[in-house]
Formats: C-alpha cells, structure tokens, sequence
C-alpha cells in the first residue's frame, strides 16, 4: 500500500443540518428559504404549509407562526432535539 496516497471522501452523501424556519412562505422568510436551502434542509412552517409541496431540501408544515406551541408541536413531530426553551 502507498503511504503517500490520500483518501477521497465523497462529500455528496454528508447529512445537512436541518432547521426551521417560521413564516416561510411569507416575503423575507421565503429570500431567507431560497438562502438557507443552499446549505440546510428546512423544515418551513406557516400558515399554509399544507398548500406547499416539499422538496428535496424543504419540508413544508402548517402551523400558528405567533403561537410559540403551534410552532414547536410541528417542529418536535421530527423528533429532533427542541430549539424552544419552556418554563
């Protein structure tokens, strides 16, 4: 075996961060979208996620953007850890 040969890792196949992102479909939250899907996947909520059709790197969900429980009930359904602190 040659010592001085490197490996190549195939960066294609690594897992991107996910995050969510309230308000998506709105104005500034759909730029915000088109900016953040170049690197993250994104679970996009709004009040009509439902009408949205997901793609490869967003996953549309509908909720209460100004209810803080709405917001975090559609993001845990992902079963990832929680972003939201409660009393």
């Amino acid at each position: 075996m040659d010592a001085t040969r490197t490996e190549h890792i195939d960066t294609t196949k690594t897992q991107r961060l996910k995050i969510a992102l309230t308000g998506a479909s709105e104005y500034i939250g759909y730029i915000l979208l088109e900016q953040l899907t170049r690197e993250y996947d994104v679970i996009a909520l709004s009040r009509h996620g439902d009408q949205k059709e997901d793609n490869s790197h967003v996953e549309w969900r509908s909720c209460e953007p100004f209810s803080i429980s709405s917001a975090e009930e559609h993001y845990k359904a992902q079963t990832m850890p929680s972003i939201w602190s409660t009393p």
